[in-house]
């Protein structure tokens, strides 16, 4: 495997040129930390208000989980609908979703009305079942849209291969209206949107300390505001904030060499679709406008690793494995691989919202997916200008969690990877 190229291909694609880091003291309206999904959305909207906005980044925009992703934007995260929905009952979960669908229409809304080139792709979501369990939980995925009243199409292990090109599924449900892009262009195209906006952004800037006054970096320089927002996902620990309920889970992306369209046209027979399996650990692809393969997953040993793995590769074998099982006959080449943290919380629902002690101060952690991300950021931001609240209690910081407060009392003695897991097959696989 030596050929394999282990970085983010889509940092390939883009040269960066970091904006320079902070070196002065500076005031604001709203100061926002991190550059990714969440903060890049917070900080738009913020400054199309006309506020003053400043927004740090330890590295450069779009470095993280949201520049390293799958770039599938759909409603499902973590959590399907029907996991919402056994959770949180219907009506809260008919609420969560259609949140999430309004952000992925603003993230379509941007790309269209800046012409945005990040690989933007139209295609329908599936969720496809690897064996019988799974296949019920397809079943109940349809249910429970049928039920909200949205739009999807059932199909059984015979049927499944109308759109998939393989024997190797029991069956499969798939919805439209959801599409694929390459986050980390886009990420940097808001970037240079954000600083048209007069958003002043400061990258390869380390943020060591928040106060109600604002924040201190690690070279000792000060950013005062009326309103800080910390938008750093799986790093609120590092601030030491939120320690028990802000971990991560890890997940590999490898990229194929491009494909014929021959070979395409066997995988996808209607043309492709983005494809989640029904595995605890699972498996996700989709094909690029290049025409590669992008192949995801994980393995029980990484997923909850406290740091990311420094040898993405050897996950190769497994996604390999997986997909000469499902296309025996369709040789795949991988080119690239590399690891990617996301933030999570113990019940895969995102945490956004005020400091009890600082109610100037809001973050956003755990949002599970790319448009998750967005609306959350979007969310604060309102809140910060417009007091909006209508979704405070499902996004609580301060929520009880599965399990507590059990988990929490003896999570330092069985460890946080250990909690987090038992707490994410207990909302996903238990209730």
């Amino acid at each position: 495997m030596s050929h394999i190229k282990k970085e983010v291909y889509w940092h390939t694609l883009k040269k960066v040129s970091p904006t320079p880091r902070l070196s002065e003291n500076l005031t604001a309206d709203v100061v926002v930390v991190g550059g990714g999904m969440a903060g890049i959305a917070a900080a738009d909207y913020l400054s199309g208000k006309g506020k003053k906005v400043i927004l740090i980044e330890r590295e450069h925009v779009g470095a993280g989980a949201s520049g390293r992703s799958s770039g599938f934007i759909t409603q499902d995260s973590e959590l399907e609908l029907v996991d919402l929905i056994t959770n949180l009952g219907k009506e809260r979960a008919r609420r969560l979703w259609e949140f999430v669908g309004k952000s992925m229409e603003v993230m379509r809304e941007n790309i269209k009305q800046h012409g945005i080139s990040c690989d933007y792709q139209e295609q329908d979501y599936v969720f496809i079942a690897n064996d019988n369990r799974g296949l019920r939980k397809v079943l109940r995925e349809h249910e429970g849209r049928e039920i909200l009243g949205y739009e999807s199409y059932l199909y059984d292990k015979n049927t499944v291969k109308e759109i998939i090109g393989s024997s190797g599924y029991k069956g499969a449900i798939r919805y439209p209206g959801t599409f694929a892009i390459n986050s980390f262009l886009y990420a940097q195209a808001m970037r240079e949107i954000l600083i048209q906006k007069g958003v002043r952004i400061f990258e390869n800037t380390a943020v060591s300390s928040i106060d109600a006054s604002g924040v201190v970096t690690l070279d000792g320089h000060r950013v005062d505001a009326t309103h800080t927002i910390i938008c750093i996902d799986k790093f609120l620990p590092e601030l030491r904030r939120f320690k028990k309920d802000v971990y991560h889970v890890e997940t590999y992306l490898s990229l194929s060499k491009p494909l014929s369209q021959e070979i395409i046209k066997k995988m996808f027979p209607q043309g492709p679709f983005m494809m989640t399996d029904s595995d605890m650990i699972y498996q996700y692809y989709r094909v690029t406008g290049e025409g590669r393969l992008l192949l995801g997953g994980g393995d029980y040993l990484t997923t909850y690793a406290y740091k990311r793995s420094v040898n993405p590769e050897h996950i190769i074998p497994k996604l390999t494995r997986y997909m000469q099982k499902k296309f025996p006959n369709i040789p795949i080449e991988i080119e690239y691989v590399w690891p990617g943290l996301l933030g999570v919380s113990k019940d895969l629902v995102p945490l956004a919202g005020a400091d009890k002690k600082m109610p100037n101060v809001y973050y956003v952690a755990g949002a599970t997916g790319l448009a998750w991300a967005l609306g959350l950021g979007t969310y604060i931001a309102e809140k910060v200008l417009e007091g909006r609240n209508d979704y405070d209690e499902l996004f609580s910081l301060y929520r009880h969690f599965p399990l507590d407060p059990l988990m929490r009392a003896f999570q330092r003695l069985i460890t946080t990877p250990m909690a987090f897991g038992l707490s994410h097959a207990f909302v996903k696989y238990l209730r």
